[in-house]
């Protein structure tokens, strides 16, 4: 995928997650539910995610150096780590959270 159209899509997808998170903050306070504030835990890992996805996306297409010398590729992989931890621990989370509401 060429370097702007992923710049781009990543930008989109922060500030489309942004408004969402900002829609569902507003509810979550107006509300008293567990499940729009998981909700809006969720749009809040959604625009991290993002904007990490958007960190690494630059990273990846850096220059070889010669700290580097095949370039900075594989940073994409550790996005999808870092997102895939972070997800974890908010869905651990938000599960222990009920649970101790029950």
């Amino acid at each position: 995928m060429p370097r702007q159209v992923a710049m781009r899509a990543a930008f989109v997808g922060i500030a489309a997650n942004s408004c969402l998170l900002a829609l569902k903050a507003t509810a979550s306070g107006l509300s008293d539910s567990l499940t729009i504030f998981s909700e809006t835990l969720n749009s809040l890992s959604d625009v991290l995610s993002a904007v990490v996805i958007l960190l690494c996306v630059r990273w990846a297409w850096m220059q070889a150096d010669w700290n580097h010398p095949f370039g900075h590729r594989r940073a994409e992989p550790i996005a999808a780590l870092i997102v895939s931890i972070f997800t974890a621990i908010l869905g651990f989370e938000v599960c222990r959270s009920t649970v101790i509401h029950l």
